[in-house]
């Protein structure tokens, strides 16, 4: 058993270091996050995510990440992402936007504990009823704690606490997509054995199949492509459809971070053409995609785990069935949406209590002129 644990680490750690996901990874990834979590563990560091490539022209420089990382105790990986992070269209040159954070911790009962003897001015009203009561509103939803407006070094900084076996849960499952959805856009990874870049590239493999199959046309740019994929974990998201987010936040991303979607997801498109499960060609910038049906199921089995179940649960059929179905598209949508919605909801309702009432209005009033502006 341990030798084949050893082969099949071997084999998925040359493959990741070539961009590509193979069978054998996305297999044992969307068999459930225990497997994956011992092979990525095993694997350790031996390549760096692709999504973790550092850029010398970031908004925010990787140095004032890892100083701001430093600040806090107990994480076992940290990311940065969003627009304080990494350039975005819609904001003037002399802007700051606030600047997101993730830490990734083994017991988030623990952290808190430390976080809240440290910086207790960064909690809200909760804090008095004490760690217990912040840790069971932390489990409400899709797992995260999130504390926006927080003055440090100089930035206004948003971060959220998550536990390391719900974040792995959600990267390698689509159980909600609220941590996986933001993974799948640019972002730093900071600290850490490697374990979660690694795991993220099977994120970045399901999001391009996904994508692909949401274009359903055989003739598309790659423009298009990445903001099919940006616009992922916005689907059934209850902010974008009353105005609590700004209307053209895909196209923003997308546009001052084209470069590093090439770099992100170019590997993985060759990993897919690699394998014969598409036929691509490249003409002038458009993207032709041949799929047949056979490879379509294929790339139908290598979905995450939970994404699957929720897919064939809705549509009422196999997957071998909606490989041939024209429904397919229609079906993977209503599956993106009942992914992401109620817990986008829950995420949204509980922000009134981990950041406190006058945080929240000022969050919504930020989020509403973002809309205004476009």
């Amino acid at each position: 058993m341990r030798q084949m644990v050893r082969r099949a680490v071997w084999t998925s750690g040359r493959a990741v270091q070539r961009g590509m996901e193979t069978a054998t990874v996305a297999r044992l990834a969307s068999g459930g996050y225990d497997e994956a979590r011992l092979i990525c563990k095993t694997i350790a560091s031996t390549s760096r995510g692709l999504s973790d490539k550092a850029d010398h022209d970031t908004s925010c420089k990787s140095g004032t990440l890892t100083g701001l990382v430093n600040h806090f105790d107990g994480t076992s990986t940290s990311i940065g992402y969003g627009s304080g992070v990494f350039e975005q269209a819609g904001y003037g040159s002399g802007s700051r936007p606030q600047i997101d954070l993730v830490h990734v911790v083994d017991s988030t009962s623990a952290f808190h504990r430390q976080n809240l003897n440290k910086y207790p001015h960064h909690y809200s009203a909760l804090k008095y009823l004490g760690v217990r009561a912040i840790d069971w509103v932390q489990s409400w939803g899709p797992g995260l704690y999130f504390m926006p407006f927080v003055h440090m070094d100089g930035h206004v900084i948003k971060y959220g606490i998550v536990s390391e076996s719900t974040a792995i849960q959600d990267i390698v499952e689509w159980r909600n997509m609220f941590l996986a959805g933001r993974l799948q856009k640019p972002v730093r990874f900071i600290g850490g054995d490697g374990t979660l870049a690694k795991l993220n590239e099977y994120n970045l493999h399901s999001a391009m199949v996904v994508a692909v199959l949401l274009l359903n046309t055989s003739n598309f740019t790659k423009t298009a492509l990445y903001e099919t994929i940006t616009s992922l974990s916005y689907l059934g998201d209850p902010r974008m459809s009353v105005g609590g987010e700004n209307p053209n936040k895909v196209r923003n991303i997308v546009s001052k971070q084209y470069d590093r979607f090439d770099r992100i997801y170019g590997p993985v498109l060759n990993g897919l053409k690699s394998r014969q499960l598409l036929q691509i060609d490249e003409p002038a910038g458009q993207i032709r995609v041949t799929i047949g049906s056979h490879s379509r199921h294929e790339l139908l089995l290598q979905l995450p785990k939970h994404f699957r179940s929720v897919l064939q649960s809705n549509s009422g059929q196999t997957l071998a069935q909606l490989a041939q179905s024209p429904q397919l598209q229609h079906q993977m949508a209503q599956a993106l949406r009942k992914t992401v919605s109620y817990p986008a909801v829950v995420q949204s309702a509980k922000g009134l209590i981990t950041a406190g009432i006058y945080k929240s209005i000022s969050y919504l009033i930020q989020k509403r002129i973002k809309y205004l502006r476009g």
